[in-house]
């Protein structure tokens, strides 16, 4: 989804910047300017905004659109190692963008921050502690900074995305088209 995304931005005329903690994806995926980033190092994140405003001049948009997900497991039998580094990526990596993203938006007078969270966000699916716990954070992070910052938070509906489309059906992620809310 983060991809296409910046595809679609690129396409509008957009100049975009990559991030991913991926070198070799950012790589083949960037035809733009990609920036190996891992968002649970707070430096890094902070470097990774820097390199942007650097090379635009300024950052008038940031999608924030970190996750991971790790197998489904009992919640009485996740490790806390899974459930950190699951809550490492997809709660603190947003974070930690949107705190340097704000920064700069606020020092250049403009500009726009959009955080993704996903279904998991909004409901709870067997299985799926860590991860449902870490989107719940990510809304309720964004709706925390919306009235001061107008930092955007939406879900318009569902969207397949390769982790989605390599759900076997019998999983609870396949069967999540039943769950999803449109309106």
């Amino acid at each position: 989804m983060g991809l296409a995304g910046a595809r679609a931005f690129a396409g509008s005329g957009a100049a975009v910047v990559l991030v991913d903690r991926d070198e070799d994806a950012v790589r083949e995926a960037a035809e733009e300017i990609g920036v190996a980033c891992d968002v649970t190092d707070e430096r890094q994140v902070e470097a990774a905004v820097r390199r942007a405003v650097t090379e635009f001049g300024r950052l008038d948009m940031a999608f924030g659109n970190a996750g991971i997900q790790v197998p489904p497991s009992d919640a009485a039998d996740e490790s806390a190692d899974s459930f950190d580094r699951v809550n490492g990526v997809n709660l603190r990596g947003v974070w930690a963008a949107t705190k340097h993203e704000l920064r700069q938006i606020r020092e250049q007078g403009s500009g726009a921050i959009v955080n993704c969270s996903s279904l998991g966000g909004l409901v709870g699916l067997p299985e799926r502690a860590a991860h449902h716990a870490s989107k719940h954070g990510v809304i309720g992070l964004t709706r925390a900074l919306r009235p001061v910052t107008g930092v955007g938070a939406g879900a318009s509906g569902s969207c397949t995305t390769p982790v989605w489309r390599a759900s076997p059906p019998d999983e609870p992620s396949g069967k999540q088209g039943d769950l999803t809310l449109l309106g």
